[in-house]
């Protein structure tokens, strides 16, 4: 694997603006193939500079290189693996409704035959 040599300012400045456009848009496992790519074609010492320009952390960088090497499975139609992103409110914390509803119980909202637990509960 050949090692970077002589990467510049320039080259950095090019890389910066190359991400930075395509970040705009590309969805987020394109743009984690798109750093895994541009490391790639680095060669040894890639990963680092590619960390510098985009602020990925190396896990993201490496994840995106075992799938564009075909290391790591990808399912072309989804960005992000089965069970990826963040939960929802209610699934991390199931108590939150009765919650809300405790302290809203006894408050109105202008109009005294509508209360605010009214509101709470059509939101749940």
């Amino acid at each position: 694997m050949k090692q970077v040599e002589n990467f510049s300012e320039l080259d950095e400045q090019l890389l910066k603006t190359i991400f930075t456009e395509m970040e705009r848009v590309l969805n987020e496992k394109d743009i984690r193939l798109l750093a895994a790519a541009m490391a790639k074609a680095l060669g040894f010492g890639g990963k680092k500079i590619v960390r510098m320009i985009t602020g990925f952390s190396n896990e993201t960088i490496k994840l995106g290189y075992d799938q564009l090497t075909g290391k790591e499975h990808m399912d072309k139609a989804r960005i992000r693996r089965k069970g990826g992103g963040r939960k929802s409110a209610i699934e991390i914390y199931p108590e939150i409704e009765q919650y809300i509803l405790e302290i809203v119980e006894t408050d109105t909202k202008g109009d005294s035959g509508r209360s605010v637990k009214y509101f709470v509960e059509t939101i749940f």
